[in-house]
């Protein structure tokens, strides 16, 4: 299982800008990223330059997927909102379910920081060499 990251609006390699918002979802056994916004609870979109972020549990593919549905049951398009019920609570409140990372999910910094701060680091210095490179022509490591 994994969660996703990509821009709210645009692309991360043309659009994104450091402090822009993300989107985060969470993928079920078979890589379906599952998302939360004003519609509620979608799967099958199509999401473009992503970061796909591992998490180290050893929940069986079964299981993740029944806590998967549960939570999306929960998640309803009339409970959306921008600040208290979004996306990012659709993550933790799936991953809560894990014994072993509850602790983590509980707050959003220290989600962010065990599982995503590190990942989001490479991906900002990938888009900056990728950045440069389209500008100038090169990149001088």
């Amino acid at each position: 299982m994994s969660v996703t990251l990509k821009p709210t609006d645009g692309l991360f390699l043309r659009d994104y800008k450091n402090g822009s918002d993300l989107h985060i979802g969470i993928t079920n056994s078979k890589g379906e990223i599952f998302e939360f916004d004003s519609r509620g609870v979608s799967t099958g979109a199509c999401w473009k330059q992503f970061l796909n972020i591992q998490i180290p549990v050893s929940t069986k593919k079964e299981e993740w997927d029944l806590i998967l549905e549960k939570t999306s049951e929960k998640f309803k398009h009339e409970r959306y909102d921008d600040s208290l019920m979004n996306c990012f609570s659709f993550v933790t409140s799936s991953l809560a379910s894990i014994e072993e990372i509850a602790e983590f999910c509980k707050d959003k910094a220290v989600f962010s920081e065990k599982f995503l701060t590190e990942s989001t680091k490479r991906a900002a210095k990938y888009i900056s060499v990728y950045r440069h490179i389209e500008k100038y022509g090169f990149y001088i490591i």
